[in-house]
């Protein structure tokens, strides 16, 4: 139980670290034995050319591990990986500001804060900080839903989301096409209410994410230290993620499976704390979480019909649930233990 003096709030963030030529991180010196997952980068502006080759690698990607790295150069996104670097400048001045402070951009509801996203002042190994902000009440009144900080960065946040609100677009249109599907972008409409969120995370000490798989459609990553893993369709074991700093890891959550009639496979992965992790200092990351409309329904792992915004509440509710309970839904992991034969 957190105590009186613990306050909950959300975000996601980044810092920097020495980077190699090819953009990547340089590697840890740290043999944990775990493998690095062997992604594909998917060239985005040949996503935004509707170039068939690179739309059907997008597919194989969507169709076996559900996650890989998105290469921004030369497209109209080009900026998206700049923009991130000022971002996480905005972020750290926002965490190192005093809990009482934070405190007031709580918005009182789960998905914009919750039990699992807490600072507690006497545990400061096992808290982190959340801040959601929404998309849809961002498009609404930014003055009313971005802290002050943010505000004071002028146009930073509205003209990331608004970047990553295109290239959620430009890939469900592709998957749409490849996959004979009507428009995967109607469930998916900026202008309407949904959970869809730009979440700014900071990791002051050691608690990490359990397993699970994203509850919405397109998650945009960018995290410039180690601590992600995933599972390796081929093998069911663990992988490390590497980060990059100049391309976003994308992947696939629970609902794109839904909406494609679980054609495409919903990634299950976690953030550790452990092995070439154990090394990195106060972890970051920023993420764009692509959710439905509220109203948008589809049929769950379960075989239950629901809409997007039931489905979000259930599963965050499952997130701080205890592990006894965890285990009697396939919600947390998509169903997708049972798809990739582990118990991860």
């Amino acid at each position: 139980m957190l105590q009186n003096n613990t306050h909950k709030f959300f975000i996601y963030a980044i810092i920097s670290s020495p980077t190699s030529i090819m953009g990547s991180l340089s590697p840890s010196t740290f043999d944990d034995q775990i493998s690095v997952a062997s992604l594909k980068t998917i060239n985005f502006a040949l996503l935004e050319k509707k170039d068939r080759s690179e739309v059907e690698k997008l597919l194989a990607a969507c169709i076996s591990a559900g996650f890989f790295y998105l290469d921004f150069t030369s497209s109209s996104a080009e900026n998206l990986p700049v923009a991130k670097k000022t971002l996480l400048e905005v972020m750290k001045k926002y965490f190192d500001q005093p809990l009482e402070k934070k405190a007031v951009d709580s918005k009182g509801v789960t998905t914009r804060g919750g039990s699992f996203s807490a600072v507690n002042r006497d545990r400061p190994n096992e808290s982190f900080e959340h801040l959601a902000i929404g998309n849809y009440e961002l498009l609404q009144n930014p003055l009313k839903t971005l802290p002050i900080i943010f505000q004071q960065a002028g146009d930073l946040v509205q003209t990331y989301v608004s970047t990553c609100e295109h290239v959620v677009d430009v890939m469900l249109d592709c998957l749409s096409d490849i996959l004979g599907l009507e428009d995967l972008r109607q469930y998916h409409l900026h202008n309407k209410p949904s959970d869809t969120i730009l979440a700014l995370l900071s990791y002051p000490g050691e608690l990490t994410h359990q397993k699970h798989t994203d509850v919405g459609s397109l998650t945009v990553l960018f995290s410039d230290q180690w601590g992600l893993q995933v599972i390796a369709p081929e093998s069911g074991r663990w992988e490390w993620v590497e980060p990059r700093v100049y391309q976003a890891v994308i992947n696939v959550g629970d609902t794109l499976r839904f909406f494609t009639s679980k054609k495409l496979y919903s990634c299950l992965h976690r953030v550790i704390r452990e092995g070439r992790a154990s090394l990195e200092g106060h972890r970051y990351s920023i993420a764009y979480l692509l959710r439905p409309d509220n109203d948008a329904a589809f049929v769950d792992a379960d075989g239950a019909r629901t809409t997007a915004k039931d489905f979000v509440d259930a599963k965050y509710h499952i997130y701080s649930a205890p592990h006894d309970e965890q285990q009697t839904s396939n919600i947390l992991t998509g169903g997708m233990e049972q798809i990739l034969g582990v118990e991860a």
